[in-house]
């Protein structure tokens, strides 16, 4: 006896539940098998929602043509055949008979197949077999009789088919010579057919379609079986339902008049996209799309009067009606909402829903004020229709009532929507006794409260991804910055105790850009419970204030950017340098990476990605090309200033921090710098991040001046500070005094990148010297697979070449199957430059007009990837060098 089957019964079903809620239907079925008293068992666990996601996943090919046939359609003509054949209807009794091909092969093989098997398909191939006898649980042994009684209807309480399991005959539809067989070509010729046929014809539009009658009247069977699988299938088992998909808007009415016997429906889905492909609707005289008005009230009325029917009968069943197919773009998507929402108002409201979205926020619509709203957690905003903020709004804000929520996703123009919260917690805080202050909370008698403290009560709000929208009643910009501050500074002042990821974004409006500036963080508190902050701002300028950075110190990610286009040094504020100690990505654009103070990166061994920019995306595309102001007037605001020459004062006052480039980024695996923070990086940063993998640096400028950035071999050699003792000072014999202390000392040490594999440099760099070229490509190496350059000069560009290949080559020696050929990108090459490499070249073109022919030599460029791109280099002497696919450079 089998293991599993000396269980107690109460044992064996928790079993069983453990795999129906892990949708493990492979080990349910294998169960199924293996004898009497586990099938029995099993069976209401498999099929209690047969047609769910991933029943079973059968694929076969038949008559030599690939054609893929769903577990559903086999599971449909399974159950079918459970029905007595005197129930069924004339044409799609003749679809489930076996045809006579089934019989020839079953006489053939000497095979007696279950009659199950024949009613699965006409043919029967090894494939067809094996997969039928899984999924019905059918087999060719003595078991037959045993696994042909199960009752399979009886355990379905979920009848959700899609409209393609109703395909129940397996020939090709559109091969109207093999279509159908003999007897069901008997029945298109019966009185009981035409007089169907004349009484409900195709529509015109679609009748024309077809170049024969006869293929007309084929394709008016197979139709005729869509109407009627899913009646079929689900009438004999309507009081078990507890969830049904209405396939044809047509049969509503057979519905209505069998209402009484869904006692236990809970869920009922129309297909309403049906109405605009129903190859019965008559286009003449109706819209585009082929649907009149007409039909849609016709439809109408049959849902509403199935759902009233129903919640007449059995009050509060019945609690979800679907009347429309995720994100599908409806012909009439007034007609469809209208629909929903006078469904939604005679079923029962949401019972405590936990969630808010776009599958339920046309029911909770409805009935807004009925429904208890105290357990949802998340709200999805930007899913939901402009609407739901009036909703929002209305009467008691419905923020207010989610005393629950902690995941809000929301774009409003509204600056007003956390005002409810701000005051909720101002009175707490009174009540306590407490005073707040930017930054802190101070008790009754001015001292300092510990940051964090908690309050019961409030609204434990933790995610917010918030979209501010330009508010259409105003085009004044001050209004337009005050209600961004308003709305920012509100929420964080309310949920900063429990807020932990915070994203604000504004969209991009390209008349108000240049004229929004913005000032984040004037009044906000501490935020110890904050790890994610982002805010992505199109705005001209977003002003930080110097001490918010301060306010978070559990960051791990932190990005703000905006749009900031031209600036004046003067004008820069530093931010106050933060201890961010569990910082892991910080990603500054704009004015934030400007006031972004260079100290706090000591503070942050766990960073692994680190982006400072200057974008300035346009309308036209997104670049990263930033503004660098004068080499001159960006040295003096950092105080660098050049020992061979006196420079003249240009009035621009030291105010920027000092970057020293010397900090220990251990974990950095990502460096990207633009504009003026990669004109003035120093390579000796990279000492300190032995982990990096891509490193970008462009310094191209959107200003007048073109800037130029040399590296010499001293910016690759970085002196390191040590400590020795000479021999003189060391002695084996214990000295008759104290020992001199080791004398400092400073060792060059060069910069190796082991891990690097990205290597992208923008604008106009001057590499001096082969000993500068050959320690550069020390850098690089051993691992660099992806290097890409623009308008770098170069002593000569075919000598670095020459370089990345006895690098290459070397690495070979050693590791021939570890190193890959690296891809190499350079744009922006002067004629020189690709003279240098041999991209000019000379080609010879034939040409033939009439009995003529001759030749012609045109000098060209090789660009086998365009103007821009050259993913890979060869060369063949030094003479000729040139860029192509094929040849010696990396062989």
């Amino acid at each position: 006896m089998d293991p599993l089957s000396r269980l107690p019964l109460e044992c064996l079903q928790i079993i069983l539940q453990l795999f129906d809620d892990g949708n493990d239907l492979t080990s349910l079925a294998a169960l199924l098998r293996t004898n009497r008293y586990l099938s029995s068992t099993v069976l209401p666990y498999l099929y209690r929602d047969p047609f769910r996601k991933d029943f079973h996943s059968t694929r076969s090919r038949q008559m030599g043509i690939a054609k893929e046939i769903s577990s559903g359609k086999l599971l449909v003509r399974m159950l079918l055949s459970r029905l007595p054949s005197t129930s069924l209807p004339t044409a799609l009794s003749l679809a489930l008979a076996p045809s006579t091909t089934t019989k020839q092969n079953e006489r053939k093989n000497g095979n007696s197949l279950s009659t199950t098997f024949s009613l699965f398909s006409p043919f029967t191939t090894k494939t067809s077999t094996k997969t039928i006898a899984t999924t019905t649980g059918t087999t060719t042994g003595n078991n037959d009789s045993y696994y042909t009684a199960l009752d399979y209807l009886a355990q379905i309480r979920h009848l959700d088919m899609r409209p393609s399991y109703a395909e129940v005959d397996c020939r090709q539809v559109h091969n109207f010579d093999t279509s159908l067989t003999h007897a069901q070509k008997e029945y298109t010729k019966s009185d009981e057919f035409n007089k169907l046929y004349n009484t409900h014809p195709f529509g015109p539009d679609f009748s024309n379609n077809w170049r024969s009658d006869s293929r007309s009247v084929h394709f008016y069977y197979h139709t005729i079986l869509h109407h009627e699988v899913p009646w079929s299938l689900g009438f004999f088992i309507l009081e078990q339902l507890q969830s049904l998909t209405i396939h044809r808007v047509y049969n509503i009415k057979h519905y209505i008049d069998v209402v009484d016997r869904l006692k236990n429906l809970e869920k009922v889905h129309f297909l309403l996209r049906e109405i605009y492909e129903d190859e019965f609707n008559d286009s003449g005289g109706g819209d585009e799309d082929g649907v009149t008005e007409q039909l849609e009230r016709t439809i109408q009325q049959d849902v509403v009067q199935f759902v009233q029917s129903h919640a007449r009968l059995f009050p509060g069943r019945l609690k979800t009606v679907i009347c429309f197919e995720g994100d599908r773009h409806w012909s009439d998507q007034a007609f469809v909402n209208g629909l929903q929402a006078e469904i939604y108002r005679i079923i029962p409201p949401l019972a405590r829903p936990t969630h808010l979205g776009q599958d339920n926020w046309p029911r909770f619509q409805a009935n807004p004020g009925a429904t208890n709203v105290m357990n949802v957690q998340r709200i999805n905003g930007r899913e939901l229709p402009e609407t739901w903020i009036k909703t929002m709004l209305d009467d008691r804000p419905l923020l207010e009532r989610c005393r629950g929520l902690k995941y809000l996703e929301i774009a409003t123009s509204q600056h007003d929507v956390f005002d409810w919260a701000v005051q909720e917690r101002r009175e707490r805080e009174e009540s306590l006794g407490r005073v707040i202050t930017a930054g802190n909370i101070h008790n009754g008698q001015g001292s300092l409260l510990a940051p964090g403290t908690c309050h019961s009560g409030l609204v434990p709000l933790e995610q917010v991804d918030l979209t501010l929208l330009l508010d259409p009643s105003t085009n004044n910009i001050t209004n337009h910055t005050t209600q961004y501050n308003s709305a920012i500074d509100s929420l964080v002042f309310a949920f900063g105790q429990t807020l932990r990821q915070l994203t604000v974004s504004t969209p991009y409006q390209a008349h108000t850009i240049d004229q929004l500036h913005l000032h984040i963080g004037r009044d906000w508190v501490h935020l110890l419970e904050l790890t994610h902050l982002e805010l992505k701002m199109a705005v001209n300028r977003l002003i930080i204030d110097p001490l918010v950075l301060t306010y978070c110190p559990n960051l791990t990610h932190l990005r703000m950017t905006d749009y900031t286009k031209e600036y004046s040094c003067q004008d820069i504020v530093p931010c106050q340098p933060a201890d961010l100690s569990r910082l892991q990505t910080l990603r500054l654009s704009g004015w934030p990476a400007l006031t972004f103070d260079p100290a706090t990166l000591s503070s942050t061994p766990k960073l692994t990605s680190l982006e400072l920019s200057i974008d300035r995306p346009t309308d036209q595309e997104r670049q990263r090309v930033g503004f660098i102001p004068p080499l001159e007037v960006l040295k003096q605001s950092y105080g660098i200033r050049n020992d061979s020459s006196q420079e003249e004062d240009t009035g621009v006052s030291i105010m920027r921090p000092h970057w020293s480039w010397d900090w220990n980024l251990p974990l950095l695996t990502e460096l990207v710098l633009t504009s003026e923070f990669a004109l003035l990086f120093e390579f000796r940063m990279l000492l300190g991040c032995p982990a990096l993998e891509a490193l970008t640096l462009d310094i191209r400028s959107t200003g007048r001046e073109v800037h130029t950035k040399s590296l010499l071999e001293a910016d690759l050699i970085v002196p390191v500070l040590q400590t020795s003792t000479t021999p003189d000072d060391v002695s084996s014999s214990p000295p008759p005094s104290p020992l001199p202390s080791p004398t400092p000392h400073k060792t060059p040490e060069q910069i190796v990148l082991p891990k690097l594999k990205k290597l992208n440099l923008h604008g106009k760099w001057m590499m001096l010297g082969n000993d500068c070229l050959s320690q550069f490509l020390r850098i690089l190496s051993p691992n660099l697979q992806h290097l890409q350059m623009e308008a770098w000069s170069f002593p000569t560009l075919k000598t670095f070449l020459l370089k990345i290949k006895e690098n290459t080559l070397a690495r070979r020696l050693m590791l021939p199957r570890a190193v890959r050929r690296p891809r190499i990108e350079i744009s922006g090459m002067s004629a020189k430059q690709q003279s240098e490499v041999g991209m000019k070249y000379t080609n010879t073109y034939m040409h033939e007009y009439e009995d003529e022919t001759w030749e012609e030599e045109q000098e060209e460029f090789f660009e086998p990837y365009g103007a821009k791109v050259v993913q890979c280099w060869s060369y063949t002497t030094d003479e000729y060098v040139f860029l192509g696919r094929d040849s010696g450079l990396w062989k």
